[in-house]
């Protein structure tokens, strides 16, 4: 694993009121280092455990899953919430994650967080139909999606060229879904 990212998830429900309920977060510090991410439960959880993929996901020992590259493959790290849940339970939901750009990588390996109704964890959000959901590519490269797949792009490589991300640097992914309509 000399190749990893860095995750921490954390997803959160603003009712009505505006005032922010959190439904799931993990800080990771319950994985041990290389333990796997599947069938752990959050700290904050919901009643929901992680479904994952036992060999690629691993806990680094220090709060955080590593992801090894080249070797991952397409491969989804999923909470459900349960049928219909985001459709019962209107208002606006924030998903966040911080990821650590890994020292020597590059290219279009990628990770990405978002929201799907259907969890393949042998795929990734492009075969789970993620909708919304964003891309950070190894390139450094950011991307957004507001349809299934990669239709309707919102914003493409909006960190291209000489600007991408450094190397090193940790940045925090953020989406915003309103189910309220």
């Amino acid at each position: 694993m000399n190749k990893t990212a860095q995750l921490a998830l954390g997803i959160l429900l603003t009712a009505a009121s505006a005032q922010a309920v959190t439904l799931i977060s993990d800080p990771f510090t319950n994985v041990a280092l290389n333990a796997s991410l599947a069938g752990t439960t959050p700290a904050i959880n919901n009643g929901t455990t992680w479904t994952a993929p036992t060999s690629s996901l691993r806990g680094d020992g220090a709060g955080s899953m590593a992801i090894s590259y080249p070797d991952a493959g397409s491969r989804t790290a999923a909470i459900d919430l349960g049928a219909g849940y985001l459709g019962t339970n209107k208002g606006t939901y924030e998903l966040s994650m911080d990821v650590t750009h890994p020292v020597g990588a590059s290219g279009t390996n990628w990770v990405g967080i978002g929201f799907t109704n259907s969890i393949d964890i042998s795929t990734n959000l492009v075969g789970n139909n993620a909708s919304p959901w964003m891309i950070y590519r190894l390139s450094g490269n950011v991307s957004v999606f507001g349809g299934t797949g990669i239709s309707n792009a919102l914003a493409t490589d909006v960190t291209s060229g000489t600007s991408g991300a450094a190397i090193g640097g940790t940045y925090t992914m953020k989406i915003i879904l309103d189910t309220s309509a």
